[in-house]
């Protein structure tokens, strides 16, 4: 009897053993950079290596709004009135990374961890140009609408220490550098005059797209000089990671 629950315990403990060298699949919320805000999913079936993808987003409007600002554009219309278009920008980020990693002691447990990430930062930018009367003080928004679409691909090269909470939970902090390759975007913008004032002329319109294309260069223009200042950037970053 003795040595049949002796048999007993040592296939529960192989059993259990044989279960935490099956976790090998992982979720995981980082925080930082190059991740930004995002959700990854990560593979350690092959041994101390992990390969892994994630997707990301990130409330970046009031930050870009303020590093590429627009100024209010007089038009020439040949109407009694004055006016003068209004534009405004709202921005958006989504991020999408593909990763490996290096930990020497495998997965899971404590220990370091090297890892070389390559992410695609998408900035997206909703162009809208408000018609001011200046005469009347009358508004009429969307007269003229658009888009920007930017994106940045970045290597970093991390290095951090992930804490083993459970055999399944676990904290990784880590640091490193960013690379930013150069950015490639489109931006376009539409609309007519004669949304807002059906009677306007031709001459009107000609003045009315020169001012679109005039807002169109304040936002290339100011993403230009946002992106000229800024080649590396510190990666900082906190995960937190379960295995299945």
């Amino acid at each position: 009897m003795k040595a049949f629950l002796s048999s007993i315990s040592l296939l529960l403990l192989n059993f259990s053993a044989s279960a935490e060298s099956n976790k090998i699949l992982g979720v995981e919320l980082a925080a930082g950079s190059p991740h930004v805000l995002s959700v990854q999913l990560v593979y350690w079936g092959l041994g101390k290596v992990a390969i892994g993808i994630g997707f990301g987003s990130a409330p970046v409007n009031g930050p870009l709004q303020a590093a590429v600002p627009t100024s209010t554009i007089p038009l020439s219309l040949g109407l009694p009135d004055s006016y003068s278009l209004i534009p405004s920008t709202s921005f958006s980020l989504t991020t999408t990374s593909a990763f490996i990693r290096y930990k020497p002691s495998g997965a899971p447990g404590t220990g370091f961890i090297t890892e070389l990430n390559v992410a695609r930062w998408g900035f997206g930018a909703s162009l809208n140009g408000t018609l001011l009367n200046q005469t009347t003080g009358e508004r009429t928004s969307g007269v003229a609408s658009g888009r920007l679409d930017l994106a940045q691909p970045v290597l970093s090269a991390i290095v951090g220490y992930q804490f083993g909470i459970t055999d399944a939970l676990s904290v990784l902090v880590s640091g490193g550098v960013s690379y930013l390759f150069s950015t490639s975007y489109t931006s376009s913008i539409g609309g007519s005059i004669t949304t807002a004032i059906p009677l306007a002329g031709a001459g009107a319109q000609a003045d009315f797209d020169n001012a679109k294309a005039n807002f169109n260069a304040q936002v290339r223009s100011g993403v230009d000089s946002v992106r000229s200042r800024v080649q590396f950037l510190p990666s900082l970053s906190v995960t937190v990671g379960y295995l299945f």
